[in-house]
């Protein structure tokens, strides 16, 4: 019930509320209270859970190994070379690739051509990774080897974190041959 007094000027209203709603009014506010209470700690145990499969999750490549291996004229590997190389979204752009191959053509005094590029990217889903890791890699491999024909940009997929590490672009360089040039009167024109 309201009853709506003027004291002073200054109107004054007075609520009368029976106990029964004063008592459902404490209920509520106890009921809230409990609910600041209640034990959170799972969260917390599930976010630190979840840390630790953070690794199996598939995430941008940030980097991938540049691996060089140079070749003698009978193809004979007679040194590998490997560098981290950071990637721009996933990517080697095109420029910067041009770049690795004219670093890597020359080792000591020897020059070398480019043979081939591969892309190793492992890209498997999540659920996948019981079967790459039980399964053997010989078999398995070939899923994630992948010939560059052009020189152009080349993109490595989401990789789970952690086989990131497994990521390469492997640059076969073959010597070049140094057969003397002979001048005949057939070559000088």
């Amino acid at each position: 019930m309201k009853k709506i007094m003027k004291k002073d000027g200054i109107l004054q209203m007075n609520i009368e509320i029976s106990k029964n709603k004063i008592n459902e009014i404490k209920g509520i506010i106890n009921k809230m209270e409990n609910i600041k209470n209640i034990d959170n700690s799972w969260i917390d145990k599930f976010e630190n859970l979840e840390q630790d499969y953070k690794k199996f999750y598939k995430e941008e490549c940030e980097s991938v190994n540049i691996i060089a291996i140079y070749c003698d004229k009978d193809n004979n590997i007679y040194k590998v070379d490997i560098e981290k190389e950071i990637l721009n979204e996933g990517t080697i752009k095109e420029d910067r690739l041009m770049e690795i191959i004219t670093e890597k053509s020359k080792y000591g005094n020897q020059k070398h051509r480019l043979g081939t590029i591969l892309k190793y990217n492992i890209n498997l889903e999540e659920d996948e990774l019981k079967v790459f890791l039980t399964t053997d890699t010989n078999d398995t491999d070939d899923n994630y080897f992948k010939e560059i024909r052009k020189l152009t940009d080349i993109k490595f997929e989401d990789t789970i974190s952690l086989l990131n590490d497994l990521n390469a672009l492997i640059i076969i360089l073959k010597a070049k041959s140094k057969i003397p040039i002979s001048i005949t009167r057939k070559n000088k024109k």
